[in-house]
């Protein structure tokens, strides 16, 4: 299956690439969707009690987002500010904070982020206290995610701020 998927997108990229003038988007799409284990997510088998449920439009969405597939009209106004014009992969609607705020989305990207490393077992704090003081004595805390793991048998902190 693996070959048979690398021979596919070897002539798919060649024809592509020599008949239609694509944009460097396309061209890092068709470059990263040949890199080992990257359709594995169409193998999946979701499990409800592991909270890997997707509906078909989720699916769909995915899907078209990965492969280049066009979602949305060129020019249409975003779904959540209803004021900016959106390009045809919709990036803007995935920026967009007009609706429930910068802080509130910067938070929700923060927490997804921290149950996905729970999730894969990797040692995750949210906002932890490294021990910085502001000059009036408060306790700062510039880790928006601190990671903790064991490189080469030592233990490290990989610290990943805005």
């Amino acid at each position: 299956m693996k070959t048979l998927a690398k021979c596919y997108f070897d002539v798919i990229e060649k024809d592509l690439v020599s008949k239609y003038s694509l944009s460097s988007r396309q061209v890092a799409t068709l470059s990263c969707i040949r890199a080992p284990h990257v359709q594995d997510f169409l193998f999946t088998i979701p499990i409800d009690g592991l909270g890997q449920r997707m509906n078909h439009r989720q699916f769909r969405s995915v899907l078209c987002y990965r492969l280049s597939v066009p979602m949305f009209s060129e020019g249409s106004l975003c779904p959540s500010c209803n004021v900016h014009r959106m390009d045809m992969w919709g990036d803007h609607a995935v920026h967009c904070s007009s609706e429930v705020g910068v802080k509130f989305r910067h938070n929700l990207v923060r927490d997804i982020l921290v149950d996905i490393c729970s999730k894969v077992g990797i040692m995750v704090r949210k906002e932890a206290p490294m021990g910085f003081h502001s000059e009036d004595g408060m306790e700062l805390r510039p880790a928006d995610l601190l990671l903790f793991n064991w490189f080469q048998g030592v233990f490290r902190n990989s610290n990943f701020n805005n």
